[in-house]
């Protein structure tokens, strides 16, 4: 199973999909979602020469707050599954394969995923922690970039 919380780039997957697919892989079914389109939920789906990309809905973290509290409240699950940065969007691929070389997987697909939303998460962090000094002003963060 391939699992990640950062967004893939489209592009990217299309590609690997259309052009890298190991021929070792029988079938890959799971929920993804892209860039640009954090709100929806993708179901992907490939057996054989068939492959499909179906938006599935809206993820629960779009929703706004006040609707949001009493189900993550109620529902287990979900609260199990919520990221802090993400919420519960998620690429989440099941692969069934022969012989399947899964570290090569493992890399071109983590080569489909975004790097800007893995920097901006540790540039946000930084500012949190920064704003935590009493004695660092605003005029010295600004300074360092962050």
């Amino acid at each position: 199973m391939f699992y990640s919380r950062r967004p893939l780039n489209l592009g990217n997957f299309d590609h690997f999909v259309a052009r890298q697919w190991p021929k070792s892989i029988v079938r890959a079914k799971g929920m993804c979602y892209f860039k640009g389109e954090e709100h929806m939920c993708y179901l992907f789906e490939q057996a054989g020469r068939q492959v499909s990309l179906h938006q599935a809905g809206q993820w629960y973290a779009t929703m706004p707050e006040e609707e949001l509290k009493p189900i993550l409240a109620r529902d287990q699950r979900l609260q199990d599954d919520w990221d802090p940065t993400y919420g519960d969007r998620m690429q989440k691929l099941v692969f069934i394969g022969i012989h399947m070389d899964i570290e090569d997987l493992r890399q071109k697909l983590e080569a489909c995923l975004t790097v800007v939303a893995f920097f901006l998460i540790v540039i946000a962090s930084a500012l949190h922690l920064v704003r935590q000094i009493p004695h660092f002003t605003h005029f010295q963060a600004l300074t360092f970039g962050v």
